[in-house]
């Protein structure tokens, strides 16, 4: 029945939106500079924050809170309408951004296909369970019609996002553009500028609110490097190449037995062996021992099906690796072993306190990029990290804040471990006050909470702003405040927290003196 009434308001929707477009001179005239050939990005970035506005208008002038079953928004209706209409959007923006861009490549002389952004499905699933919470209908509805307008802005950004990282890789030299709208906050203020890609691009630069006017564009040109010939095009650019080239180490030149010799050392420290008859190397222990030193890792996370959120579990294998008396891995990658070492050096140090277990996965077997088990005390990270190009791959930094590894391992001990410890040393100093572990959370996080909750109600995107994409995520699939809190570890590492008074609370939260 609820389905059926999301259906009928999808409808009604979807029609005053198309009449709208239809009409509209915004659109018409980003349109026709298209067939002329002189549109530019900043023209798409005009197209989806005006298409993202005449949905929401649709949305509040169509939707009313009695056309919902006991005036409430409830999730699957708000599914109903929003999908289809994002995802429509999705297309439109996206193509409008793939024809400008194809038109000034020729112009350029630019062969590169334009890259789709992802369909960020997670975000708009969030988004909705956050509309379906609110007290009342008309709040609900305001609520949706703010989303799908800054949802639809996004599809452009995340576009520019895309594109610029695909063609900085590709050779070419790309700029990012912000440019704040008319009577902009200070916060726009601040991001607004040219920045080249990636090195100077502020972390918050895609990044909008409600009623955001600001455009976003980038220009990609013919760059420094010839991805094919690694050949440098102008001599400023040889000369550093040259530089650095004589600062390098020079190589070492070894007899034949200083080789082998050095050859046995590297693999004894493997744990490997040379079996020159067969040119094959082996593992020092057999498969048998191998397979019973195996560990089999359950992990768990709760996902939305059916607009039910249910336990989904998976394990992972990994084998202890030698001269590490706590460090497991999946596989016996260069990358993993890089990792170990990394770990060893920091995290074993002692300065996150103690971890009983460390397992090095892939990122595929571990779905996500890190995890801290605090029932098994246990880190689980993905060895692609270690590298640059690994962590580029499988890190979005508009979703996180941790820009490097060691950001990474600040979210997770620094921030998930410590905070878990903070809990459970309340638990144990109250144990006549509280029946489990959950309730003394509850308990020891409220003002932290409250004040998150608090701003959020009157700022819908108060966490996305100040913390995370990944924060405002977590917080609108179950309501809970412990990737807030990881998150604001980072920023606080960086001294980016910008409002003092979460500042204040978290570090009160974390024990943090000062």
């Amino acid at each position: 029945m609820a389905e059926d009434i999301g259906i009928e308001l999808h409808d009604k929707i979807k029609q005053a939106f198309d009449a709208r477009c239809g009409k509209d001179s915004i659109l018409s005239h980003v349109k026709r500079k298209i067939e002329n050939g002189t549109a530019t990005m900043e023209d798409t970035s005009v197209y989806a924050r005006r298409l993202g506005e005449l949905l929401r208008k649709s949305i509040e002038s169509t939707t009313k809170p009695d056309d919902l079953p006991g005036e409430k928004m409830y999730f699957n209706i708000a599914q109903s309408i929003l999908e289809p209409l994002l995802r429509n959007n999705y297309d439109d923006v996206n193509t409008i951004c793939e024809e400008v861009q194809s038109a000034l490549d020729a112009k350029k002389g630019i062969g590169l296909k334009p890259q789709k952004a992802d369909f960020p499905a997670e975000r708009i699933r969030a988004a909705i369970g956050g509309a379906a919470v609110k007290e009342t209908a008309e709040h609900a509805i305001q609520v949706l019609g703010r989303t799908a307008e800054n949802i639809t802005g996004s599809f452009q950004t995340d576009y520019i996002k895309k594109n610029a990282e695909f063609r900085s890789k590709a050779g070419l030299n790309c700029y990012i553009e912000r440019k704040d709208g008319h009577n902009c906050c200070d916060w726009c203020s601040k991001l607004a500028g040219k920045y080249r890609y990636p090195d100077e691009v502020p972390r918050d630069v895609y990044r909008r609110h409600d009623n955001c006017t600001c455009d976003v564009s980038y220009v990609s040109e013919k760059g420094r490097q010839n991805v094919h010939s690694k050949r440098w095009a102008n001599e400023q650019a040889k000369a550093q190449r040259i530089e650095y080239a004589a600062g390098l180490p020079k190589p070492m030149k070894l007899t034949k037995a200083e080789a082998k010799a050095k050859e046995s050392e590297i693999l004894a420290q493997r744990r490997l062996t040379y079996d020159e008859k067969r040119g094959i190397i082996n593992a020092v222990n057999n498969t048998q021992d191998f397979m019973d030193r195996e560990h089999r890792n359950t992990l768990s996370r709760k996902v939305s099906r059916n607009g039910k959120s249910v336990l989904e579990k998976w394990s992972v294998r990994s084998n202890p690796l030698g001269g590490y008396s706590n460090i497991s891995s999946e596989t016996f990658s260069r990358d993993a072993q890089a990792m170990a070492e990394y770990l060893d050096r920091t995290v074993n140090s002692g300065i996150y306190g103690t971890l009983d277990r460390i397992v090095i996965a892939k990122n595929s077997s571990l779905r996500g990029i890190s995890t801290y088990d605090h029932v098994r005390n246990t880190l689980f990270i993905s060895e692609e990290l270690i590298t640059k190009e690994g962590f580029e791959r499988i890190v979005d930094t508009s979703y996180f804040p941790a820009r490097n590894i060691d950001d990474v391992i600040t979210h997770e001990l620094d921030g998930h471990k410590r905070h878990w410890d903070m809990v459970k040393k309340f638990y144990n100093d109250n144990l006549d006050r509280y029946s489990s572990l959950e309730d003394a959370k509850q308990d020891y996080e409220r003002s932290f909470r409250n004040y998150i909750v608090k701003q959020q109600s009157s700022d819908y995107f108060y966490v996305r702003r100040n913390i995370s994409e990944n924060a405002f995520i977590g917080l609108g699939k179950n309501g809970q405040i412990n990737e807030a809190v990881a998150d604001c570890d980072v920023l606080y590492r960086k001294g980016e927290i910008l409002d003092n008074e979460l500042k204040t609370l978290f570090k009160e939260l974390m024990g943090y003196d000062g």
